[in-house]
């Protein structure tokens, strides 16, 4: 099922639940009253209310506009991130090698740091553990 269809019926189940959460207020009569039928008497107490004024803005840290007109027009683009390719170099840099190895390369170069880093050997486990998934994830992409 997809995501789409999992919020549809989590919306359905949400309204039924609160349609009967609302036939059982309106049973015990805990309804509050709707907003058209306020009457003439609610209307009367709103006009006599002045009108809101709008919130006031935050005030401008002190050198903001020197800081704006030194900076004005500079812009930074960002890169969006391609995830799979920045966990491949990832992998490639956990072995010490430049991207675009092949699979005899990535062999090789697993097998030198493995006698150096297997914990057998004194090495450290999880640099070990780090070093087989990213040996498994490049030997499956190459």
């Amino acid at each position: 099922m997809s995501d789409d269809q999992l919020a549809r019926e989590q919306a359905a189940r949400n309204r039924r639940k609160l349609e009967e959460h609302l036939a059982r207020l309106k049973a015990q009569g805990g309804l509050p009253p709707k907003e058209e039928a306020r009457g003439a008497e609610a209307e009367r107490a709103e006009a006599k209310q002045p009108p809101r004024e709008p919130p006031k803005q935050p005030p401008k840290p002190p050198g903001w506009e020197a800081w704006k007109k030194a900076h004005a027009g500079r812009f930074q683009t960002v890169q969006p991130v391609n995830e799979a390719q920045a966990a491949e170099e990832a992998d490639y840099r956990i072995l010490e090698m430049e991207p675009g190895a092949s699979k005899d390369e990535i062999r090789r170069a697993f097998h030198h740091l493995a006698k150096t880093y297997h914990p057998d050997h004194g090495g450290d486990e999880g640099i070990f553990q780090a070093m087989l998934a990213a040996y498994d994830r490049l030997m499956k992409a190459v």
